[in-house]
């Protein structure tokens, strides 16, 4: 059974005569080179969902674009449940630091972009995460939250199913799902190469640095505390845990909605006096499932602070229910809400029931209301509906450029995840690059065919590949597809040729 420390020591420091010594500080922890892209969803409840295998997702020629990430996965012997849970980890790690929960939620299998919410829709993700084969070098491409898109294809995922993965090693799940969740969310690219957002994938990323953090909080916030520990109040001890005893309702129950655990070590402590009128029984529930990604964990301690029940979901976005027979009215418990797992699962929002009656305990659902689909985003397009050959009229500032998903007309702003060139350089089975570190230095020549993801440009224009179609193009000078916006090499936020910069296109000749 496990236990609970119940006590604290009080530590005494020695006098010492050890003189201060001081301390050389990184250079990379302290710059904050972190971009936004000026999107962000409006709740901050965030929903994400895995799409079938099949799903539509672009029409195209010979044969149309359907997802098959289930089944690129498991042909590389992954389970559905461990490469799905990269992601989760991902999305918990993201919540833990910012404020917003994300949430796992189904999904139809409805054609990408085909919803009329833009957000909130109960039938799939605000984040839908699929994958199909795309050109080597192109790892995964995710389209930017609104404003930036506004259709139901803002904020999502899709993994290159042409590419190795893995976990632990290359190319690591999360570290690409921990990156491409950080676009979904508005984040843009950091200048520093051991964040998650820098601009290509160059090694196994599991955390966030403080960069990471410093931008993701520039947009949402830091977490904030509940009702239970703001204004100077905290439960987080028995000794100062919060009597709901006056709270029970008709039904004996008490039902709490609106908690959040905001710290890694945090914990929140309740007490309550069983009624006359008891069933007997002592029920504790607590709910993350629709909430959050934290793991949920709840224990029952009685008035001389032992456990007698307790129970833990494994899920992110999980239910725990412990429940305790024979009280007796007059008696005294405590119920103890802590994280179930360790490190960025133990941190989100969640819901507490607590229950001495005989009625069920109702389910917490997703209280946001859907966001519909707005005309606007690029240009005068609605939805962000764009045909091949218009023309925006502004570009989302730190974004790559405009991707359309395969010959449909289907498209927003977004970012498709490269390779460091100088990753695996010498590594055997390796692809060679000759375009070294600057994919825009080799004049490329002529149109020639490519797969979906490829991207063709140089400082002339751009070149599309012509079969079976593109995913991907940002701006050139020359009368490209779009253009380039606001003059070349400049953006509506003036960033200097986010283009060149290259931060996350294809690289075009991976194997020549």
């Amino acid at each position: 059974m496990l236990g609970v420390k119940l006590s604290r020591r009080s530590i005494v420091r020695k006098p010492t005569s050890r003189v201060s010594r001081p301390v050389l500080e990184g250079l990379e922890d302290r710059l904050l080179l972190y971009s936004t892209t000026g999107g962000m969803w409006t709740n901050t409840t965030i929903t994400y969902s895995f799409i079938p295998d099949g799903t539509f997702i672009a029409y195209s020629s010979p044969t149309n674009i359907t997802s098959n990430l289930n089944q690129a996965m498991n042909s590389q012997g992954l389970t559905t449940q461990q490469w799905q849970q990269q992601f989760q980890k991902a999305a918990a790690v993201w919540e833990a630091v910012a404020g917003i929960n994300l949430v796992q939620n189904g999904d139809d299998g409805e054609p990408i972009g085909s919803s009329n919410d833009l957000q909130g829709d109960p039938t799939e993700g605000d984040i839908r995460i699929g994958g199909y084969p795309m050109g080597l070098g192109t790892l995964a491409t995710t389209y930017l939250p609104p404003p930036l898109n506004t259709s139901s294809i803002a904020g999502d995922i899709f993994f290159n199913t042409a590419q190795p993965w893995a976990i632990g090693s290359t190319f690591d799940i999360e570290t690409v799902a921990l990156h491409e969740i950080g676009h979904a969310l508005g984040m843009g690219h950091s200048a520093i190469e051991n964040a998650v957002m820098y601009a290509e994938y160059n090694g196994i990323k599991n955390s966030l640095n403080s960069d990471d953090i410093a931008g993701i909080q520039s947009i949402y916030g830091v977490r904030q505390p509940d009702q239970f520990n703001s204004n100077g109040l905290s439960n987080g001890w028995y000794t100062t845990a919060v009597n709901v005893t006056g709270s029970l309702n008709s039904v004996d129950q008490v039902d709490m909605p609106n908690l959040t655990l905001n710290a890694y070590n945090s914990q929140e402590w309740f007490q309550v006096t069983v009624p006359q009128n008891t069933s007997g029984t002592l029920g504790a529930t607590m709910q993350t499932a629709n909430i959050s990604s934290m793991t949920p964990m709840v224990e029952i301690v009685n008035s001389s602070l032992h456990i007698v029940a307790y129970n833990y979901s494994t899920q992110y976005g999980g239910v725990a229910i412990a429940s305790y027979s024979g009280v007796q009215p007059g008696q005294t418990y405590y119920i103890r809400a802590i994280g179930g797992s360790y490190g960025s699962f133990n941190v989100g929002a969640f819901a507490l029931d607590i229950n001495l009656g005989t009625q069920p305990v109702p389910v917490v659902p997703i209280n946001d209301p859907p966001i519909p689909t707005y005309s606007g985003g690029s240009g005068s397009s609605l939805n962000d509906i764009m045909p091949v050959g218009s023309t925006p009229t502004h570009g989302p500032g730190g974004t790559d450029g405009w991707m359309q998903i395969g010959r449909s007309n289907v498209g927003g702003w977004g970012d498709a995840l490269s390779i460091d060139p100088k990753f695996q350089r010498n590594s055997p089975g390796s692809p060679s690059n000759p375009i070294d570190s600057n994919p825009f230095n080799n004049p490329f020549g002529g149109v020639g065919s490519f797969n979906p993801g490829s991207l063709v440009a140089n400082p002339a224009g751009l070149q599309l590949g012509s079969t079976p179609g593109m995913i991907a193009w940002i701006p050139g000078i020359a009368g490209a597809i779009p253009p380039a916006w606001n003059g070349p090499g400049s953006n509506s936020n003036n960033n200097p040729a986010p283009w060149i910069k290259a931060l996350d296109q294809t690289l075009a000749n991976w194997n020549s």
